[in-house]
């Protein structure tokens, strides 16, 4: 409970602070605290939509809950982390790169988590072999790696066809080399070797299960 409220309390807010008060910038606060009341309960009837999907994935009796929760983020995750990933560590990429690449990841996810739902209710039949088939029964792990790389490629992609963001926008957003006399990621960082050590604990976990 205290999880679903922390989740609908901050997408409430960034509804109502993102878009409805850029929309309405004279919006009073009691007209903002109203919005988010709203939002909140439309996010609630949309979880709640949620259930006959998780039912039909949990139907064939080969999915635990876990791994349908798993692979529900792996539909959605892997654009935003690429969003983020990449651009921590590359200025050149933009928000027009960044938006068409979260469009493209969320479509193909989107239409992964259907045609797995809908094949596993009989619903559509997908031949065997074919690309939609090998769509929907690829291992969710792998289509996430492919989520992620797709993702990336578009994102470098587009953003090279459009200008590239200001210096002033870049302060505090990108990774850069320390100047000198500043804190440096250096061997002797305890921080560095808890990094790899992370790093290296994800990996394998993904190779070993």
């Amino acid at each position: 409970m205290s999880s679903l409220s922390s989740v609908f309390n901050s997408c409430s807010t960034l509804f109502t602070i993102d878009f409805y008060k850029k929309w309405k910038p004279l919006a009073t606060e009691k007209q903002l605290v109203f919005v988010g009341q709203v939002a909140t309960g439309i996010l609630v009837l949309l979880s709640l939509a949620w259930i006959p999907v998780l039912r039909s994935m949990l139907s064939s009796g080969e999915n635990s809950f876990y791994k349908v929760l798993q692979s529900i983020q792996a539909y959605i995750s892997p654009p935003i982390a690429a969003a983020f990933l990449l651009g921590l560590f590359i200025p050149r990429l933009n928000a027009r790169g960044a938006i068409w690449a979260l469009w493209t990841g969320f479509i193909l996810g989107m239409s992964r988590l259907a045609l797995e739902v809908l094949s596993s209710d009989g619903t559509i039949t997908l031949a065997d072999g074919s690309f939609l088939h090998r769509m929907a029964t690829m291992n969710f792990l792998h289509f996430a790696v492919f989520l992620f790389l797709l993702s990336s490629i578009v994102m470098i992609l587009v953003s090279l066809t459009s200008p590239a963001p200001t210096a002033e926008k870049l302060v505090n957003v990108t990774y850069k080399r320390p100047e000198p006399g500043e804190a440096n990621f250096s061997t002797s960082n305890p921080d560095m070797w808890l990094t790899l050590l992370l790093i290296a604990s994800v990996i394998g976990m993904w190779l070993i299960f």
